[in-house]
């Protein structure tokens, strides 16, 4: 029979959490309870497996291991996706009564050319000149103390490791070693070698003493049979586990998980509320490649002109994550939409599914080449056409050379488009809605200047005209004009009476109708003025006129001489009124050579009355104006403030982030200071206020006191401002208030970027090369924990190599539990530093994208195609493991 070598579907998005039992027996050892038919206790046994989702079994009987039994075993094993270790618990004879050790093979001992046994081979020579070591009570101890025995396992040239057996209780370690004896066997040479765990550790004090292994669990309860097989070791009343990461099922893999126990090692399944890229479809024509990521780490390797970039192209394009809008990157921008439209040719389309941490599907985004937007898909494909790929996950996308453009200028600007877009995203929202409303305050203003500006003419006219009407009071001109103007009115009356006499009685024919109705009309007048010269002359002459119109209407004849006597009659009473009037006239006449005052014009008094009227009209509309204006002014200092807090909203949670990270990391700080960069600030005013005949100094001394527009604005009309005082001596004052007031849209609306200290190893960033910039920025990149993803495009063409590990790879391997890192790379430590727990290996062939290998770093073939492609690729996976007990020292 062979050894294990299916490769299982559980491994299809690479590394994955799988619970281990490092401590189980079978009947084949006489402490195991089981009374069911042989010949259904492997199947019964590995069902147990599946119902407590144990994944890696080390079978460890005690002194004893059936190779026939875990052969069969071994056979269901393959079935049901477990990786099924042979194993055995060994009583050797350190300690006060002994000590029992986990030993768990590698597959050579039993699986070999020579079709021997070497574990009983083993078993044999430990026990020899013994007997009934095999049987319970299980109480005999081997020849060897643990020296010997890693001797004696060593001689054999095969792999294996020691796993210490229920170390807290009898024939534990700690149990049966005290004090010094602890010491000198913990520190032996062949215990740092060989032991990579303890197993059902439950004292702290005895944990803190062997921090550098890992912690596992193991059943142990062979007199409960198969019924207590991943039950059992309770704590608190909760059955202890352990998860061991793995990507394959192979015994150098599982003990590299172990030695990386910080990384590896869990005693609870790992629970990430956050959502995660789970596949992507790349359909072009009658082309389907179907592509599965991990959770963790994704590294795209291959020969240049592989088709790593561009799977990570169509990645940002199903995302729709912007390109560098930069005008000298616009051939690398051009060249990226080739690639997708390369990949994605004949109408092709891209899909991405997104799962959450149990790998169920919840989200797919679908977008088409050359068709508008993606779509957003939630649960059974049901449309989401309210949501955008943004809404469901936050990623961030660093192609070529972009880090190496963010260490050139590194701003705030970097830190909102590339990390924290998404987070910003409300704030920008409503930082936008009260730039609008400053806007519209401010027009609002604009359009009530003018007619507030006219208020204060209004005012002087009012001032003046109410003065004339005073000194026309003095000498009663008011109500003298009266008269006047009234005898003006029936003069007008009169004459329009004459002229509707000589009209009907030259038109008598046609129009009698007519003039009757206008003499009746005529005839209601009221006068103002000489009322009885109109009762007793006037009205009587026009009733004359109207009686004689009555008769010639019934004979149709009109007299000559009967219409000029009523003519005659009519104009002698006008003629008295003339007489009147002119007697009035000239009293006025007199009136006013009596006045004697070059300032009274006695003519213009009537035009005063008017004005004065209409300026009043005038005046109440104005005010009502000039408190709306007072208001929008008390509105937009309000405003202004509000805009401010929304600036200072966006400020603190960048901050926020910053102060994070500057917790987690040694060798970079960041801080940051809100509107800092008073250098664009004092630009931007010059530029504003040009040909106010400002000097140096006086921008100088304005950008010291204010941070932006805002702030000057609120202190232009305070005098005891510093403001006042830095402008204070001839017209400059008026000069700024006046061009500042015409840029008042853009001034007040215009936010001062905040200003970025970023050390690295205590020296500015400034001081340090272009590659050396971009590894800092990229561990500060990567400190982003509230991205979901991360797409990276070959970062080692921007990066330091001297820094690649100290920095990226540390990072990578400390956050990637929580966020989703996808690489396209040539460095093979990124891949096998850092642990990479899906890879991919990427080929173009016949002009289609090929995936050729998808599986965990843990995968023999996928480090032997790491070797083959990447250059340094034997050297990265000589110095894994060493590597690995450096990480681990990072996380304490």
């Amino acid at each position: 029979m062979k050894k294990q070598s299916k490769t299982p579907s559980i491994f299809r998005h690479g590394a994955t959490w799988l619970r281990a039992d490092f401590h189980l027996h079978t009947r084949a050892d006489d402490e195991f309870k089981y009374t069911g038919d042989s010949s259904f206790f492997a199947q019964a046994y590995f069902e147990q497996l599946v119902r407590e989702d144990i994944r890696i079994a080390a079978i460890t009987n005690h002194n004893k291991f059936d190779l026939a039994e875990f052969k069969e075993l071994r056979t269901w094993a393959e079935r049901k996706d477990i990786y099924l270790l042979p194993g055995l618990e060994l009583s050797i004879k350190d300690g006060a009564k002994g000590l029992h050790i986990l030993i768990v093979f590698d597959d050579a001992w039993i699986y070999n050319s020579e079709n021997k046994n070497y574990i009983q081979d083993f078993i044999s020579t430990a026990f020899s000149g013994k007997s009934g070591y095999d049987r319970a009570p299980y109480d005999q101890n081997a020849n060897f103390d643990f020296q010997d025995t890693c001797q004696q396992l060593d001689g054999f040239s095969k792999d294996y490791f020691i796993i210490m057996a229920h170390v807290d209780d009898s024939s534990g370690l700690f149990q049966e070693l005290k004090g010094r004896g602890l010491a000198e066997f913990i520190g032996a040479d062949c215990f740092k070698k060989h032991v990579l765990a303890c197993q059902k550790a439950r004292n702290r004090e005895n944990k803190s003493k062997v921090k550098s292994i890992a912690f596992v669990e193991g059943t142990d309860s062979a007199h409960e049979g198969i019924a207590g097989i991943g039950k059992g070791n309770l704590e608190h009343g909760e059955t202890q586990k352990t998860y061991i990461k793995l990507s394959a099922f192979n015994f150098s893999a599982l003990k590299f998980a172990l030695r990386s126990h910080t990384e590896r090692i869990r005693s609870a399944l790992p629970v990430e509320n956050r959502l995660w890229v789970n596949q992507i479809t790349i359909s072009s024509g009658e082309n389907k490649e179907i592509i599965r990521f991990n959770q963790g780490l994704n590294t795209l390797i291959g020969v240049r002109g592989g088709g790593k970039s561009s799977i990570l192209e169509v990645i940002r394009f199903a995302l729709e994550l912007p390109l560098p809008e930069d005008s000298s990157r616009k051939e690398e921008r051009q060249y990226k939409e080739e690639i997708v439209n390369r990949l994605m040719r004949n109408g092709g389309k891209v899909r991405l599914d997104l799962a959450d941490a149990t790998g169920k599907i919840q989200y797919s985004i679908v977008r088409k080449n050359h068709h508008g937007r993606a779509e957003l898909f939630g649960p059974g494909d049901h449309p989401m056409t309210d949501r955008k790929p943004a809404d469901v996950l936050s990623a961030a996308y660093f192609g070529q050379k972009d880090l190496e453009s963010a260490g050139q200028r590194f701003n705030g600007r970097f830190i909102e488009e590339k990390l924290l877009q998404n987070e910003l995203a409300p704030l920008k929202v409503e930082t936008k809605k009260a730039e609008a409303k400053v806007i519209r305050t401010l027009k609002n203003l604009d359009e009530l200047r003018d007619d507030v500006d006219t208020l204060d003419d209004v005012n002087i006219e009012i001032r003046r005209l109410t003065q004339l009407q005073l000194s026309y009071q003095k000498y009663n001109l008011k109500e003298r004009l009266e008269i006047i103007t009234q005898y003006d009115e029936e003069e007008d009356y009169l004459l329009q009476v004459r002229e509707a006499l000589e009209k009907f009685t030259e038109e008598f024919g046609n129009h009698l109708e007519e003039a009757l109705e206008e003499f009746d009309q005529l005839l209601r007048h009221v006068p103002k003025v000489e009322k009885a010269l109109f009762k007793e002359q006037v009205f009587p002459a026009l009733q004359k006129v109207r009686k004689q119109f009555e008769n010639w209407k019934s004979v149709c004849v009109p007299s000559d001489e009967t219409t000029e006597l009523l003519s005659s009659s009519f104009a002698s009473s006008v003629n008295v009124f003339d007489q009147q009037k002119k007697a009035k006239q000239e009293e006025f006449e007199a009136l006013k050579r009596e006045i004697n005052d070059p300032n009274i014009n006695v003519e213009s008094f009537r035009d005063v009355e008017r004005k004065l009227r209409v300026n009043q009209q005038k005046q109440q509309i104005l005010q009502k104006k000039q408190r709306e204006y007072e208001q929008l002014e008390k509105e937009l200092v309000e405003d202004l403030n509000y805009l401010k807090l929304c600036w200072e909203a966006e400020f603190n949670l960048v901050k926020k982030a910053l102060d994070d990270f500057n917790l987690t990391s040694e060798s970079i700080k960041i801080s940051a200071s809100f509107m800092g960069d008073r250098n664009a600030f004092s630009e931007q005013l010059k530029g504003w206020v040009r040909g106010s005949n400002l000097k140096s100094a006086h921008y100088e001394g304005i950008v010291k006191n204010y941070a932006c527009g805002i702030e000057v604005f609120l202190e232009l009309q305070n005098e005891k401002s510093a403001l006042h005082n830095v402008l204070q001596g001839g017209f400059l004052l008026p000069n700024f208030q006046e061009r500042f007031f015409d840029a008042a849209h853009d001034v007040l609306t215009w936010r001062t970027p905040d200003k970025f200290d970023f050390l690295y190893k205590g020296r500015p960033l400034s001081e340090y090369s272009l590659g050396q910039r971009a590894t800092a920025l990229t561990a500060f990149i990567l400190a982003q924990q509230h991205k979901d993803l991360f797409l990276i495009d070959q970062p080692e063409d921007d990066l330091d190599n001297q820094t690649v590990a100290q920095e990226l790879i540390k990072q990578v391997v400390s956050t990637k539990h929580s966020t989703q890192y996808i690489f396209a790379t040539h460095n093979p430590n990124i891949v096998v530093l850092g642990d990479a727990d899906q890879v991919i290996e990427c080929q173009f062939i016949d002009e289609a994208f090929k995936n050729n290998i998808a599986a965990g770093i843990d995968e023999r073939e996928v480090q032997s195609a790491v070797i083959n492609i990447m250059e340094g690729g034997v050297e990265a996976i000589k110095t894994r493991t060493a590597f690995y007990q450096i990480v681990n020292s990072w996380k304490h």
